[in-house]
Order: C-alpha cells, then structure tokens, then sequence
C-alpha cells in the first residue's frame, strides 16, 4: 500500500492535503504446468522433460490453465494443425521428436512452458529360412532384417522368438536373446509356423508368421530272394 498527499508550498499558497492510499498487488509468475497422465491415472508435470510414446500412437498434454484465457500452442518442428489450437489441451501424434510450448497472450502473467515429446520407432522385423519344406532331424537356419544388417541403430533391441502348430495361440517364447535361429534341428513331423517379436523403449513390432513343414523321412525296406550268381555267367 503507498500513501501519498501534496505538501504545504506557502509560495504557491498550496497547503498540505490528506493522505491517499493507492494499493499495489504484485502477482508472481505463474507456471503453465504441462501434463500427461500416467499409468496410474496421475498427472505427472513434464514441464522442460522429455515424455516418449511408440510410432503411430497418440498422447493427450494438458494444461492447468483456465479455459477463458486465450492460450496458444506452438511446436518445433512445426506442426500447422497443433499451431491453430487454442484449447487447455491437445491430443498429438508426432512422427518425429517434437518441442511443444504453451503460452498466454493477453497480459497474463503465466510464462510460457515446453515440452518434449520422442517418438520411439522399431522397424518390423522380416524373417525367412533357407528350405521350409524339410524332414525330420533335418537343421535350419531362420535369419531376420535384424541379424543381416538391413536395420542399423544403437539401440538395446529385445528379440523373443515363438513356435506354434496353432497361429492363434503362440503360448510363451520359444527362445529370447538372439535375432536368428542358427542350426535348428526340427524333429516334430506337422506345419509349424515361427514368428520374431523385436521390442525397444517399451515399444514393440512382430514379423509376419513364417510356415515350415516337417516330413517324416521316408524308410525303404529292400528283401530278396535266394538265388545263386555265377562269375561270368547268367543267374
């Protein structure tokens, strides 16, 4: 609060006058908060964070910002569609990793917030074998786009391998930890089908099912009959 009044001038003939309070309220910034909610149910603030999400996925960031403010959004790279928003939330699905910032226009104190939101990409495995039509006890080999160098990055790949006669019940892994099935020996007559599951940052991508079959090897029996052979002569 600030008091004020004009002091006695006798020059001026000015003489002094009562006190006015003119009262000041100093209002402190407040924070665009920017939230996703978790698997919990909470919201969690990811103000100046990194938030990922798997390729093709949405997310919803909302804001605590009251709707009657006239809030403004704005992304790097730009996003024409996100920019044209004004509401207190955006649902999003960016292709690449991308800057979000919220702010309030119209004299408002709040300061504007970012975030980031990372897109986690795994490319579909392929997978294919050198003979799928084999015998039993016959070996195999069952390659992937991920033990041929055709997908290159840094990234801690999880691979789980699984084995079915049944595609609409793939049951638990066959083998987990490798990206190929080196020297597979089959030793279970029937059409069996193979599929590669390849994860990543929580985000996953599974081959298409390939079909083997096995046969069962073929057993030749071979008996004759008594009869006599003479050297250079007919039987």
């Amino acid at each position: 609060v600030y008091k004020i009044r004009s002091e006695e001038d006798k020059v001026a003939n000015i003489c002094p006058s009562k006190f006015s309070a003119v009262t000041v309220k100093v209002l402190t910034n407040p924070v665009i908060q920017l939230q996703i909610m978790n698997d919990e149910g909470e919201l969690v603030d990811y103000k100046d964070k990194t938030y990922s999400i798997c390729k093709g996925d949405e997310v919803t960031i909302q804001t605590n910002v009251d709707a009657s403010l006239d809030l403004s959004w704005s992304t790097d790279p730009t996003d024409a569609t996100v920019n044209a928003l004004k509401a207190p939330y955006i649902t999003v699905s960016p292709q690449v990793k991308t800057k979000y910032t919220a702010s309030v226009l119209g004299g408002s104190c709040y300061q504007p917030s970012s975030m980031y939101i990372d897109v986690v990409t795994v490319e579909k495995p392929t997978i294919k074998t050198d003979d799928d039509n084999v015998c039993k006890g016959s070996e195999i080999n069952i390659t992937s786009n991920y033990s041929d160098n055709t997908v290159t990055s840094s990234a801690q790949y999880e691979y789980k391998w699984y084995r079915t006669q049944d595609k609409t019940n793939w049951g638990e892994p066959y083998k987990t930890g490798v990206n190929s099935l080196e020297q597979l020996t089959v030793n279970e007559v029937g059409t069996w089908y193979y599929k590669l599951v390849v994860s990543v940052g929580g985000c996953s991508e599974e081959s298409d099912p390939l079909e083997i079959k096995v046969g069962k090897a073929v057993e030749f029996t071979v008996s004759a009959t008594d009869y006599s052979l003479c050297l250079e002569g007919n039987t």
